[in-house]
């Protein structure tokens, strides 16, 4: 299936969350869509609850994407489920280097077709870019399975390096994706 921009919508916001056991996490942003820049932009909302072991909190940026749909109010009520994996250490501090993470992970991809990552690339892993590598798996395989279906997906991505917090958590989340007023 095509991505086409005037179906697919984008923004940013801040993710707060947390966990001893049972916990809670919520973004707040706002997103327009793709094609037009200078059109509305809505208040967008996904609010879920997690059921694991893990303890602690912590608070980001985070990228929005809706993928496949004409108005996001189409998809207002939506029930998301994932799984997580959440290493926020405070003495973690943001730089540039962190928050390209995503972007120079084709670096370290084996060129060769014999595996997917270099051994240079995984032997100099620490928690947080295993929490990282993680997220990116998680996003591309829920996001992009509604979509090559024919279906609408909601993706929610933390900026890596971007907040604070003190949380190790392993968990299951269900929640809801809303829509607010415009801006």
């Amino acid at each position: 299936m095509e991505l086409l921009p005037e179906r697919t919508w984008v923004g940013a916001g801040a993710k707060v969350g947390g966990m001893a056991v049972i916990g809670a996490e919520t973004f707040e942003g706002v997103a327009t869509r793709l094609n037009s820049w200078e059109s509305a932009w809505h208040e967008v909302n996904v609010t879920g609850i997690r059921l694991g072991i893990g303890l602690g909190g912590s608070i980001g940026v985070s990228l929005f994407f809706v993928l496949n749909a004409n108005t996001l109010w189409e998809l207002n009520g939506t029930t998301l489920t994932d799984w997580g994996l959440n290493i926020a250490v405070p003495e973690f501090k943001a730089n540039l280097t962190s928050v390209g993470f995503e972007l120079k992970l084709a670096e370290f991809l084996d060129e060769s077709s014999k595996s997917f990552l270099r051994k240079d690339f995984i032997g100099s892993l620490k928690p947080e870019g295993i929490a990282k590598l993680r997220d990116i798996a998680s996003t591309i395989f829920n996001g992009s399975e509604q979509f090559l279906n024919g279906g609408s997906g909601v993706v929610v991505l933390d900026v890596p390096g971007i907040g604070t917090g003190a949380e190790v958590s392993l968990f299951l989340t269900g929640g809801e994706f809303s829509v607010g007023g415009t801006l």
